[in-house]
């Protein structure tokens, strides 16, 4: 499954490219979990969202 992490002003955007949103939504959980166990507190958990058609990508946004 290809993932994108992007950070930019202190925020962390992941967005899965392949899948559909029940899938993303489980590998961006499971990254957000690696993030927290190596120190990295999240705050301003989004929900996770798709936007625009069924083969959009799976992202969300949170502040770290």
């Amino acid at each position: 499954m290809k993932v994108r992490v992007t950070i930019q002003n202190g925020r962390i955007n992941i967005a899965v490219e392949e899948g559909t949103l029940e899938e993303g939504a489980v590998k961006i959980r499971e990254i957000e979990r690696i993030l927290q166990a190596q120190g990295i507190t999240l705050a301003d958990e989004g929900e996770v969202e798709q936007h625009r058609h069924d083969d959009a990508h799976v992202y969300t946004g949170v502040q770290a």
